[in-house]
């Protein structure tokens, strides 16, 4: 391998580690309805009245996610729309799950504290990410591979954050917020793990980095953050993170574009004290070639500001250095037939300079010129906002809506007409929901029936309950397309379900070492309960 390192320092002026989470109860995969969706509460069983995992079921119960079965044949995928979260979540513990049979992320949000891929002996987790945005907290750290288990993560688009923050925003845990390949310690004994991190596009943003025996990591068109240089805490447990960057691509476990390319390691110093320091990690064809772009490659939702920006080659001349391709269009780019500037700057602002589309994915490179001498760049790519409704209200898969009747309130999408610009749909069927089928569940109503924008510029729309009437423990789907002339965006599907049962018992359920004297059993009533059996 080759053990090349490249160093830029940037200043930008501006004024006992935790193993997995223990559980009294587990929630395992079982993907009954064969579509393979996280987001799907059909898909997992648990014994518990929730289906889907999520954060508020770890605090109150100690729930994890286990996505491990035996003979596993089909990927667990989280798409755009889907709001996912869970506490703990192993692939492939114990069990091999196979290329893109894991966890797929494509999309969508997932909230969780701990995601370790491949397990103990005889385990191997595989995930891939191309879409989408993870953010751990708490435990907070990503392990690729761990106790004898053998991980892998190949992501070509998205962002995984890991800060080193609690619940509420505030600080966590000292160690928290680590990319571990492998993490070598835990629940399960066993011999140490393999752990791999192909970080082909994306941006993963964390702490602390910490490569142990049998860790590699390959950059091409991605970008790893490092924020825990300057923690005393960071440094007293795992040393100084830009020596640890160093020793990594010296001893050949860290390299860029498959050990034929430079490993670009940027320290960006903010002069802030409110802004820690950071270490900006990317792969570089070679020493001439432009590097680092932003928006990172394979960005997603961006808006139409859009300013693109790179690091130049070493080698580019002063002036007119710099040939900047843009199109929506790969080929275009990638043949250098989409010549749009040449220029001195290392920035071009396609916010004004292009008509962005909404939904679109756009590819843009930039090659380094010194006289007869060009260094072509790598093709990078983001994509723009999809301009659907966003933020509902009820949160999608809420369980504590009132049966006397709802309001539904979303934020609208970036180009829906302020005026008969949003069309709800609602019903008791995903699908009915789904195909806009109003001739069977599906209550439709026109854009005269919103209500908004309200102060905070959202939309709403009004559910009495005597229209349906709600049901205690029913689920119920809504929907929201954006609507400007003869432009549709159509929404995602949210769901909701009307609460009657009580919930946050103590103890809690299948709790031990409760006192035999004096017991009081304690429970919050389920919405509208005149009364308790």
């Amino acid at each position: 391998m080759s053990k090349k390192l490249y160093f830029l320092i940037s200043f930008v002026l501006v004024l006992s580690l935790a193993g997995s989470a223990s559980a009294q109860d587990v929630t395992f995969w079982t993907d009954t309805s064969g579509n393979h969706l996280w987001c799907n509460p059909g898909n997992w069983d648990n014994g518990l009245p929730e289906s889907n995992p999520d954060l508020t079921s770890w605090e109150t119960r100690g729930v994890d996610a286990i996505i491990n079965i035996e003979a596993m044949q089909y990927p667990v995928l989280i798409g755009p729309g889907c709001e996912a979260e869970a506490a703990w979540v192993g692939v492939g513990e114990s069990v091999n799950t196979g290329p893109g049979v894991g966890l797929n992320m494509t999309g969508g949000t997932f909230r969780a504290m701990e995601i370790v891929l491949g397990q103990c002996d005889g385990g191997f987790g595989w995930m891939t990410m191309s879409g989408g945005t993870i953010d751990l907290v708490d435990y907070c750290y990503l392990a690729i591979g761990s106790n004898g288990g053998e991980g892998r993560l190949d992501m070509t688009g998205g962002e995984i954050n890991a800060l080193g923050e609690n619940f509420i925003g505030s600080p966590a845990l000292e160690w928290a917020g680590t990319l571990r390949l492998p993490k070598n310690e835990g629940a399960c004994e066993g011999n140490d793990g393999v752990g791999h991190l192909q970080l082909d596009g994306g941006i993963i943003r964390v702490r602390i980095l910490q490569m142990a025996e049998n860790g590699t990591m390959d950059i091409t068109g991605g970008t790893l953050v490092i924020t825990g240089r300057d923690s005393p805490e960071v440094q007293s447990w795992y040393g100084d993170m830009w020596d640890e960057v160093i020793s990594e691509v010296n001893d050949g476990d860290l390299t860029a574009y498959d050990g034929n390319g430079v490993v670009g390691v940027v320290f960006m110093e903010y002069f802030d004290p409110n802004e820690p320091n950071e270490i900006w990690i990317a792969g570089r064809l070679d020493l001439g070639a432009a590097w680092l772009p932003m928006p990172y490659d394979g960005a997603v939702d961006r808006l139409r500001d859009v300013v693109l920006s790179w690091q130049p080659g070493d080698y580019v001349q002063a002036v007119d250095g710099h040939k900047v391709y843009f199109a929506d269009n790969f080929t275009d780019v990638n043949s250098r037939a989409a010549l749009v500037s040449t220029q001195t700057d290392t920035t071009y602002n396609a916010g004004q300079l292009e008509t962005l589309e909404l939904d679109k994915t756009y590819y843009w490179a930039v090659d380094e010129v010194n006289g007869a001498t060009t260094w072509p760049g790598p093709v990078w790519n983001f994509t723009m906002d999809r301009g659907v409704a966003k933020n509902p209200d009820p949160l999608d898969g809420a369980e504590d809506v009132n049966s006397l009747g709802v309001t539904l309130s979303w934020a609208p999408g970036l180009d829906a007409n302020d005026v008969n610009g949003h069309e709800v749909y609602f019903g008791t069927s995903w699908g009915d929901v789904n195909s806009a089928n109003t001739s069977t569940a599906v209550i439709y109503r026109g854009p005269d029936d919103v209500l908004g924008p309200d102060g905070n510029d959202r939309y709403s729309y009004v559910i009495p309950g005597g229209d349906l009437p709600f049901a205690l423990g029913e689920s119920y789907f809504w929907r929201i397309d954006e609507v400007n002339g003869t432009n549709t965006w159509k929404g995602d599907v949210w769901s909701f379900e009307v609460e009657g049962k009580a919930k946050v018992v103590y103890p809690a359920d299948g709790a031990g070492n409760i006192p035999a004297l004096n017991l009081i059993l304690r429970w919050e009533a389920g919405v509208g309960a005149g009364g308790h059996d």
